[in-house]
């Protein structure tokens, strides 16, 4: 509709709420919103819709994930935003409001949709003693020798390698099956039966619209004959089917039983059929000359 945002959710969006863990004061638990709507994916919000924490939550999301998903109603963007909530002292707490502007359908009118925060607890934060605090003389740590720093160098760099071969390897492969379907698919095969040679011996010619020509030179134009035979070549170059095998063979038998006896002479024929007087080089033309007085 004229006058709506760009990306603007058609229709109510699904909005789904994870409830944080109990947690310490002070310590983040994991939080998760998922978006659901008829929108581009490209358009989905950036950021999680959350209005202004309560005062004493912090909160820290991720960038969203965003991603497909077929339901029964067709095809729908989905936005995936996690991150976490850290509240500052113990008590009872809420996540931030959800708030999110959509487009109604049934009334032509924007909607804001407003999902009240979740409810978590935090307990008081342990005493840490002094004792905790302090190193222990145990414990220590060991850096790796120059020849194990290698040796996991080497073998790192070798399976980076081998992955690349693998992969440039498969998509060598999909893409000379890719070009053979292709070429395949453009480069259909008539069927060749036993009907079509009949047709072809009929016509005296390789294919059927060289037969069509010669045919037409030698009989004058015939549109009966001529649609007979394009039905042929278009049954011809079909995908391969029983019924339209019935359907050629009986073009073909149309045709055959339009053209009858006719046939198109061959050039030896043609040549026999000539009057000798016609050709005024010929020997056998001065047997036909005329006697001169």
């Amino acid at each position: 509709p004229a006058g709506i945002a760009p990306g603007t959710f058609i229709g109510r969006p699904s909005v789904e709420i994870t409830t944080p863990e109990t947690k310490s004061a002070g310590e983040a638990a994991p939080w998760e919103i998922v978006l659901r709507g008829s929108v581009a994916l490209n358009l989905l919000p950036v950021q999680a819709p959350l209005a202004p924490p309560p005062a004493g939550v912090r909160v820290y999301m991720d960038p969203p994930e965003h991603q497909l998903e077929q339901t029964i109603d067709g095809v729908q963007s989905v936005a995936i935003y996690r991150g976490n909530v850290l509240a500052q002292s113990s008590g009872t707490h809420q996540t931030p409001t959800i708030q999110l502007p959509w487009y109604d359908i049934s009334t032509g009118t924007m909607a804001m949709l407003e999902l009240p925060g979740k409810t978590f607890e935090t307990s008081a934060a342990p005493e840490q003693s002094a004792t905790a605090m302090l190193p222990t003389t145990d414990v220590h740590s060991v850096e790796p020798t120059p020849a194990a720093r290698n040796s996991i160098n080497s073998t790192w760099l070798w399976t980076t390698a081998l992955f690349a071969l693998l992969w440039l390897i498969t998509l060598a492969a999909w893409l000379r099956r890719n070009n053979m379907q292709r070429s395949a698919h453009h480069q259909p095969k008539p069927r060749d039966n036993e009907p079509r040679q009949r047709l072809l011996l009929a016509l005296n010619a390789r294919t059927l619209e060289q037969g069509l020509r010669q045919w037409e030179a030698c009989y004058g134009h015939d549109e009966a004959i001529r649609a007979a035979i394009r039905t042929a070549q278009q049954l011809s170059y079909r995908k391969r089917a029983a019924q339209n095998d019935i359907e050629l063979t009986q073009a073909i038998e149309h045709a055959l039983a339009l053209i009858g006896d006719c046939r198109v002479p061959t050039s030896a024929q043609e040549e026999n059929h000539k009057d000798p007087r016609d050709d005024h080089w010929s020997p056998r033309a001065f047997r036909h000359a005329p006697d001169r007085e």
